[in-house]
């Protein structure tokens, strides 16, 4: 069983530079990175990561917050693949970490933004955050959406929920306005409802790891 196996937590993490090898260009010892990557960044006091997956943090920010670097680049690169543009209504489905970063992200980008979540806390901590619109009551979502994009729904929708029900594509759909964008960024259920989805002629994208980089060889 993989509970009484011991293994390696973690894929994001920030720390202070020991020892760097002949080719990691641009690191030396004493400077600040952010790392990634399953079985590299991992919550331990030491640990050996490959060049491509560090990056150096600026000395102003803390490493407290750099450590949340990686699970950022998976909620950039979501917003990436929706082509999100300035001024879009975005819905952003499951708030909870990467999901709550999608949300800053989204608003940094100009955008309007809905937080749906089942739990009423995580929708509180999205307002503060910077949602225009939360909602954690599905019979609400919907008018939810409709006072934010003024009736016309959704530019984009943004799944960062972590369940194997697909139910989420359901709701992505109902939120999209036709030739809507749906990015799924969480690990969900892919039963597509297909007649909800060619009725609206709904793009949907799945959205891989964090970036540009990250399964080239070189990596």
């Amino acid at each position: 069983m993989r509970l009484s196996t011991d293994s390696a937590l973690g894929y994001s993490s920030a720390g202070v530079v020991l020892a760097v090898g002949s080719e990691s260009k641009g690191l030396r010892a004493g400077m600040k990175v952010a790392c990634a990557g399953v079985g590299y960044a991992n919550h331990t006091e030491l640990a050996y990561v490959p060049r491509n997956l560090c990056v150096p943090v600026p000395e102003m920010i803390e490493l407290k917050e750099a450590a949340f670097t990686t699970v950022a680049a998976i909620a950039l690169q979501g917003v990436r693949a929706g082509c999100v543009a300035l001024d879009e209504v975005v819905a952003v489905i499951g708030l909870g970490l990467v999901g709550l970063l999608t949300v800053q992200l989204l608003k940094a980008n100009g955008c309007k933004v809905l937080g749906v979540d089942l739990d009423p806390a995580k929708c509180k901590l999205a307002r503060e955050f910077g949602a225009d619109e939360t909602s954690s009551d599905g019979k609400e979502q919907m008018a939810a959406c409709m006072r934010l994009s003024e009736g016309r729904g959704e530019d984009v929708v943004l799944i960062t929920a972590a369940t194997s029900s697909s139910e989420t594509l359901h709701v992505a759909g109902q939120l999209g306005r036709d030739r809507a964008r749906t990015v799924v960024v969480g690990q969900i259920g892919m039963n597509v409802p297909r007649k909800l989805y060619y009725e609206k002629e709904l793009s949907l994208v799945i959205s891989r790891s964090y970036g540009p980089g990250r399964y080239d060889r070189s990596y």
